[in-house]
């Protein structure tokens, strides 16, 4: 960095910490810190990694000072999170009405109708067996990252997104996200995936129409919920009208080899 240049960034970082009255030598050792690249790290690592390096750099008055600023950002943050988690009550309102429809309305069609229920070979039991068992695993993954990944940016001061999050992936162990399970899978489960999806599954023809019905039924629900709830958006959302006919009955029939009339053991002790 050109010297002229070099006395700029030092002039900025005084300016910036002004009300600790930065020495020359401070301001070159608080600007290697911010130098430092920490994207990965929430609002809280960094606030506790900058107390740390703070506390190394400052004199002990400069301290008691950054303490009190850093205090107050503390206490904004905290009430920036808690309006924010207010807005949360409408997506918790909106899947645990999804969830009623597909525990009251969806599922139990597909439990109780034996023509929803595939015939198995012999050699595919064990492989179904299995198959659901990594998905299991994988819902508790998933389960866990949840959790961590809130309380690493949120800590406690977002419980309704928690229990937001919790009730969207609720769904996952009513009804299995057979797509989700497969981008994550490992190459073994793939590869058990991919042969049990090549065989051959038919519903009786006569009743294939009222599984599509009942299929259409949760998709239309889906839509007015969503309107109920949420204004139109044009980002992401799961697009699945580019797929053949032959496909969509594929991952159909993939997540009906994966329903778990026991939910895979869910537990509703935060959502």
């Amino acid at each position: 960095m050109k010297q002229p240049s070099r006395k700029w960034e030092l002039k900025l970082i005084k300016s910036r910490y002004e009300y600790l009255q930065l020495t020359t030598q401070q301001a070159e050792q608080l600007d290697q810190y911010e130098q430092e690249n920490l994207n990965n790290l929430t609002v809280w690592e960094e606030l506790d990694y900058q107390y740390t390096v703070f506390q190394e750099i400052l004199s002990e008055n400069q301290f008691l000072l950054y303490k009190e600023n850093r205090e107050e950002e503390i206490q904004q943050h905290k009430h920036d999170l808690t309006i924010a988690d207010e807005r949360e009550s409408k997506h918790i309102l909106f899947h645990e009405e999804i969830n009623t429809f597909y525990e009251k309305d969806f599922l139990p069609f597909f439990h109780n109708n034996t023509y929803t229920k595939f015939v198995l070979r012999t050699e595919e039991h064990s492989k179904v067996a299995y198959l659901k068992a990594e998905y299991g695993r994988h819902l508790l993954a998933e389960r866990s990252e949840i959790i961590t990944e809130h309380f690493r940016y949120y800590r406690t001061f977002k419980p309704l997104a928690l229990k937001a999050s919790l009730l969207q992936h609720k769904r996952a162990y009513i009804w299995p996200e057979y797509d989700r399970f497969l981008i994550q899978a490992d190459e073994p489960t793939k590869q058990v995936a991919a042969y049990l999806q090549k065989q051959p599954r038919y519903i009786i023809s006569e009743y294939e129409k009222i599984v599509e019905d009942k299929f259409n039924e949760l998709r239309i629900f889906f839509a007015t919920t969503v309107g109920k709830y949420f204004k139109p958006t044009t980002g992401w959302h799961a697009d699945f009208s580019q797929l053949s006919e032959e496909e969509l009955i594929q991952r159909r029939n993939m997540c009906l080899l994966l329903l778990d009339i026991d939910k895979y053991g869910y537990q509703d002790f935060l959502a």
